[in-house]
């Protein structure tokens, strides 16, 4: 962060190891950082990650789903990385993969 504070993949290194470590407070704090980017380049896919990780599917999902609309290139992985082992049993990952025509 002390390298590159106004990167968006640094913040959201960053908050994925806050959300982690439990720190709701800084990683919300991230996530409308993150919201705030412009043009927003992967953040629909950070933003929803992070809201995985910290348990709140549904934001998740809304994000997931606003990055599928927009053909963000980082969600084709969004089924084989750790980033979504909050939500890895959530059917509606499954409909995601499955309408991104990925195998699961």
């Amino acid at each position: 962060m002390e390298i590159a504070p106004n990167l968006a993949w640094s913040k959201w290194n960053f908050a994925l190891m806050s959300a982690r470590a439990g720190d709701r407070v800084s990683t919300l704090k991230i996530i409308g950082e993150l919201k705030q980017v412009s043009p927003p380049n992967n953040t629909a896919v950070m933003i929803g990650t992070l809201y995985a990780d910290l348990g709140d599917k549904d934001q998740a999902f809304a994000w997931l789903n606003k990055a599928y609309e927009n053909r963000d290139w980082m969600l084709t992985k969004i089924h084989v990385e750790p980033w979504i082992d909050n939500i890895g049993s959530d059917p509606r990952l499954a409909d995601l993969v499955r309408r991104m025509g990925l195998n699961p």
